[in-house]
């Protein structure tokens, strides 16, 4: 993506027609493709030099509802697994 530099996550997610889960139970939330009907924006990037496509893969789930409690942005995920609460530990 960024010659020279290196990527410590990988931010955009995989697209899937519809909700699943993965070999270890993690869920893998819906993320429509543009072409299953998803909307795509053109963004320019801070110079105005270069424009990048965005879709579905890039936007993180959060809650409007807790956002609004909180005065900030808070990403949100469903775990419902025994490894989910060794990881929030």
């Amino acid at each position: 993506m960024h010659e020279g530099r290196k990527m410590y996550q990988k931010v955009s997610k995989r697209t899937f027609k519809g909700t699943k889960t993965n070999d270890k139970g993690y869920a893998l939330y819906r993320r429509r493709a543009p072409e299953d009907g998803s909307h795509t924006l053109a963004q320019k990037t801070r110079g105005g030099i270069h424009e990048i496509l965005v879709d579905n893969s890039w936007i993180v789930p959060y809650s409007p509802v807790l956002s609004r409690i909180f005065n900030c942005h808070i990403n949100v995920e469903f775990c419902n697994t025994i490894k989910a609460i060794k990881y929030s530990c």
